[in-house]
């Protein structure tokens, strides 16, 4: 399976930076937007508190194991990076 990798910087209103991909197959590139928010407010950032935010397609590649899991169970797959818990 090959996967489409959504390259996401987000600084808070506290100047904290967190930076992950989120990672979709064909079928879920148009529910990157809501993936980016709902992984954002799990870790108690809110639109609110957003000073500045990009997400935008990085590359495709193959999928792991883990990432295929992911997918099939929730659409999307995660890769936290800095700033993110792991």
């Amino acid at each position: 399976m090959n996967v489409h990798v959504f390259d996401t910087h987000v600084t808070d209103t506290n100047g904290n930076y967190y930076h992950f991909d989120v990672i979709v197959d064909d079928a879920n590139t148009k529910d990157v937007d809501r993936y980016v928010k709902n992984y954002l407010n799990s870790l108690n950032v809110t639109e609110k508190t957003i000073e500045k935010s990009t997400c935008g397609f990085c590359h495709s590649e193959p999928a792991t194991e883990q990432m295929i899991k992911d997918i099939q169970t929730k659409g999307h797959y995660i890769l936290p990076m800095q700033g993110c818990p792991r």
